[in-house]
């Protein structure tokens, strides 16, 4: 019986949308909950916090209900995974979700004819993946870069701390996910622009979505 249902979950792309960020949403949760996720000597918020914060940084919203400052450095990495792995997650499904509206074909039947027949296309699919994937490394690598060269040198929080500090503002900018290290965000930087700047255009070019980004490098590069 529990195998049955999910052989039908596999084979219902809502369901198994679903059921992804569920599983992402429980495992942030977990992560979260560890007695590591936060500052030593700091007394732990509870599991409603732990799942806020896992809800947030998955679906990209922003929001929290502690201070980002509560968080160790382990903490900061299970939300920088979430959001990327969320982020990828649902700009991939609406690219997705685009090319499918294009083709004027229900997601559901193209993905059950695909599993029943092998009626689409796949290599289709992996190369639009293997695109999202190339451009979110182009986009966040190089928005890090810029912060880096920045905040390596103008502020006094070292090398490495400006490193992982430009990671993950360029994760978090690419995403749209709202979350910072710092706990005035970036209030901090309002007169900076070598750091407005960059995290601007990347929240622009995440804002835009896949579809449209995966469009413009095909015209720019017809033969990929």
């Amino acid at each position: 019986m529990v195998f049955g249902r999910l052989v039908d979950v596999v084979r219902n792309p809502a369901q198994l949308v679903l059921a992804a960020f569920v599983s992402l949403i429980v495992v942030g949760t977990l992560l979260l909950r560890l007695p590591i996720a936060f500052d030593p000597g700091a007394p732990h918020p509870g599991w409603h916090h732990s799942l806020f914060w896992a809800t947030s940084a998955t679906t990209v919203t922003g929001l929290g209900t502690v201070d980002i400052s509560t968080f160790s450095v382990f903490g900061e990495l299970v939300l920088l995974a979430l959001v990327q792995v969320g982020g990828f997650g649902i700009m991939t499904i609406g690219s997705l979700l685009a090319l499918v509206t294009m083709r004027r074909v229900g997601l559901r039947q193209r993905m059950l004819a695909q599993a029943e027949i092998g009626a689409i296309d796949m290599g289709e699919l992996r190369s639009l993946i293997a695109a999202i994937a190339r451009i979110t490394v182009i986009v966040e690598l190089s928005v890090a870069a810029i912060l880096f060269a920045h905040l390596a040198t103008t502020d006094d929080i070292g090398v490495g701390r400006a490193a992982y500090s430009s990671i993950f503002h360029g994760v978090s900018a690419f995403n749209n996910a709202g979350i910072s290290l710092y706990s005035d965000s970036l209030t901090q930087f309002v007169d900076d622009p070598l750091v407005v700047f960059p995290i601007t255009v990347a929240f622009v070019i995440g804002g835009l979505g896949f579809p449209i980004l995966v469009e413009l490098r095909r015209r720019v590069h017809p033969s990929q």
